[in-house]
């Protein structure tokens, strides 16, 4: 970086407002080493203090946090969050994001631990390592819509007697009777521990 190129970014930075200098000190990692230290510089020159750069720290840290729960997608490919396990008191729970080919899952991205206002925004508690249990119940649950509606439609031609078209939509229900099974267990285990989930949602 040149003196004329350092000359004005100081300039910049001067003439910014204080709201702008704290938001910069937050976010360290949006900025180069020398702009850091610009930064810092006018801090100490207008009596910025640590404490005022922490709460705004936390609101960065938790943005930053957020977005790896935003999904995308075009025509059914993209990321969606598929998956809820391992409800907590708070209303909290376990997903997955993945990449998606026709709303399909394909490979799983990342697992978070999120929690849904009441405007349905998702804030992210904690982001972890990819749950494998959570991954190989969601290609289960794929696997059993796809099997079930290939037995409904074979069940529908080749063998018509009665009440076919009973045993067809039962098969078409099993991945929902697995998704049951999976979120009653995930109820049950908050009992055991002695808590309520406390409006944590159960349908994703």
């Amino acid at each position: 970086m040149s003196n004329i190129d350092v000359d004005q970014l100081i300039a910049r930075i001067e003439s910014l407002p204080d709201s702008d200098v704290i938001k910069a000190l937050a976010s360290p990692g949006d900025y180069t080493v020398e702009s850091m230290v610009i930064y810092e510089s006018e801090a100490q020159r207008r009596g910025i203090r640590t404490e005022a750069v922490r709460p705004v720290a936390l609101q960065e840290a938790q943005r930053r946090k957020d977005k790896m729960a935003a999904a995308w997608s075009i025509k059914g490919i993209g990321e969606k969050l598929y998956g809820m396990r391992s409800l907590r008191a708070d209303g909290s729970y376990q997903t997955t994001k993945w990449f998606v080919f026709l709303y399909l899952p394909i490979y799983p991205i990342a697992s978070l631990r999120i929690r849904r206002g009441e405007k349905r925004e998702i804030s992210v508690v904690e982001v972890l390592q990819i749950d494998r249990r959570q991954v190989v119940d969601t290609y289960c649950f794929v696997g059993l819509s796809w099997a079930g509606i290939a037995l409904g439609i074979r069940l529908l031609e080749g063998h018509p007697f009665p009440f076919s078209e009973f045993i067809s939509v039962a098969f078409l229900g099993l991945p929902y009777i697995f998704l049951y099974a999976v979120r009653r267990r995930a109820r049950q285990s908050i009992r055991r521990n002695g808590e309520q989930p406390n409006g944590a949602r159960l349908n994703s």
